[in-house]
């Protein structure tokens, strides 16, 4: 039920967007999505068994835009889809996580949509890059589907998206002829975020929720954790994230990892803390546990070795 909850509100962000197009219809501006054109003269005759890395940049010319999705299709006959690498990203809030969709007998297909608060302007945005594999010869098309933006307007204004589909030939390799894309070595945590805490009557009937992102400049994010309360275990997570302390008494630590397996943790401070007063009353009955609890072995103690 979390999940579905968690999905219905971030897709709702697009959905309310999309539905100002219907009620005021504007005209429409294009911008489009593409390879760096080193890749394409580069790359466009692979042989077998050779990786390369495919960056997928958005041009949003001169269009402020805040919202993007769509669907990229590959080739299986000749592409094996190996990884996905959306650090350092102009997209800094995933709804959708670029991920591979393997639904169709001829297509790998890659399947993203995310936002970016404030917007992106540039003629080369970067998205996200997959690593691909050539592991057969022949001749396809890489393409993309159902592209779509927003404008960054207070209106949510449609921008088509073009992208010239990009021919490839993959021919025969030769002994030792195949080369290897190299991991990306990242040793920095990823970036430092704000969570918010907050609550709508329409979402989670109505409880405190907390959301929060992050961004990784080298592998990308792979998870988060959240822990309540300064004890106990942390446990992976989803923004939105449901609290389990309604009362917001507690605080709440948020740690993001990297694929690397590196880390950052950020703290909110609790809204509503327990007064001081109760906080030294539960010490003092704490405290005085223990020293019971001493007395009495110490009492025991003694008796046994009389």
């Amino acid at each position: 039920m979390k999940t579905l909850y968690s999905h219905i509100f971030v897709r709702s962000i697009f959905i309310l967007c999309v539905m100002s197009i219907v009620v005021f219809p504007l005209p429409t501006f294009a911008a489009k999505l593409f390879v760096t054109p080193e890749v394409i003269s580069s790359n466009q005759s692979l042989t077998q068994g050779q990786e390369f890395i495919l960056p997928i940049l958005l041009d949003t010319q001169g269009e402020l835009i805040n919202a993007v999705e769509g669907t990229f299709l590959f080739p299986k006959k000749l592409f094996k889809i190996k990884e996905i690498r959306e650090g350092n990203s102009a997209i800094n809030f995933w709804i959708e996580k670029p991920r591979v969709v393997d639904s169709d007998p001829q297509y790998e297909k890659i399947v993203f949509s995310g936002i970016t608060p404030g917007g992106v302007l540039g003629t080369q945005q970067p998205i996200f890059s997959v690593v691909l594999t050539a592991h057969s010869s022949g001749q396809g098309v890489m393409r993309g589907e159902s592209l779509r933006a927003l404008r960054n307007d207070g209106t949510g204004a449609h921008v088509k998206i073009s992208m010239t589909p990009v021919d490839f030939r993959v021919t025969e390799s030769l002994k030792g002829d195949t080369q290897v894309v190299a991991p990306i070595i990242d040793t920095q945590a990823p970036d430092d975020f704000a969570p918010l805490v907050v609550n709508d009557p329409n979402l989670f009937d109505g409880q405190y929720f907390v959301v929060f992102t992050s961004q990784d400049k080298g592998v990308g994010i792979d998870h988060y954790e959240v822990r309540e309360g300064r004890f106990g275990d942390f446990v992976e997570a989803e923004s939105p994230y449901v609290l389990t302390d309604q009362k917001l008494n507690k605080r709440v630590y948020i740690k993001a990892f990297d694929k690397n397996g590196n880390s950052v943790v950020v703290a909110i401070p609790p809204l509503h803390p327990t007064p001081w007063y109760q906080q030294y009353g539960i010490l003092s009955i704490l405290v005085v546990v223990v020293i019971g609890g001493v007395f009495v072995f110490k009492k025991k103690w003694q008796k046994s070795i009389r």
